[in-house]
């Protein structure tokens, strides 16, 4: 049965239902991958110890219509909705997405690191872009309010924001080395700098830009 949601979803079709989700295709000739995706949310969801409601998973096959179905139209290859859990993708099983709706059930953080976390979890970028990442975001003079800015707007060329998500990856592995990622979804619980400095002893800003240049000031 499909549900209210995906009633205003006009053209789909229901591929597969399950005890977590209903998934679905805007083309019947789209694959879902529906054995990863929910072997991918089990695993997460241990890792970060939060359970997922039901949610729906939509397919589709470009980014244009990523842009159509989304509530904030991004132009990407996917997107997550916070309120009523749902995932738009263009892959049959886009774990960055799925993490997005785990960690909205811990509450919500500045972009950055809703962004790193999905894309570490998600293990997105191979060792090549990572070893790179720094390098490229002090090219770019990355600043802490200039990257959440970028993922909030989607603004920049799309070789820019790739970056972004490259360093906020790496940033977020640096601090999963240091503290463990529990001392890091607690920050998502309390969505307060003071607790992001009880752990990781600084602001977000001042931790951030301090990984990315060292000691010295980052650029204005």
């Amino acid at each position: 049965m499909l549900s209210v949601f995906a009633a205003a979803l006009a053209g789909f079709t229901l591929a597969a239902h399950t005890p977590r989700a209903d998934y679905y295709t805007l083309d019947k000739k789209l694959r879902v991958d529906v054995k990863s995706c929910e072997s991918f949310l089990a695993k997460t969801e241990r890792i970060l110890g939060v359970t997922m409601p039901r949610f729906e998973y939509y397919r589709v096959a470009s980014e244009s219509d990523v842009f159509r179905f989304s509530r904030d139209h991004h132009y990407a290859g996917g997107a997550a909705n916070a309120g009523f859990p749902f995932v738009i993708a263009t892959e049959p099983c886009l774990k960055h997405e799925l993490v997005h709706l785990l960690t909205y059930q811990l509450g919500r953080a500045p972009s950055l690191f809703e962004e790193g976390v999905a894309s570490f979890l998600a293990d997105d970028y191979g060792l090549e872009a990572r070893f790179e990442a720094k390098r490229s975001g002090r090219r770019l003079h990355l600043r802490y309010a200039s990257v959440n800015r970028s993922f909030r707007d989607y603004r920049g060329s799309a070789s820019d924001l790739h970056v972004q998500y490259v360093v906020s990856e790496e940033f977020v592995r640096h601090l999963v080395h240091e503290r463990g990622l529990r001392a890091l979804t607690a920050f998502f619980l309390t969505g307060q700098d003071a607790t992001f400095r009880d752990a990781f002893g600084g602001t977000p800003q001042e931790t951030f830009e301090e990984w990315l240049y060292g000691k010295k000031a980052a650029p204005k």
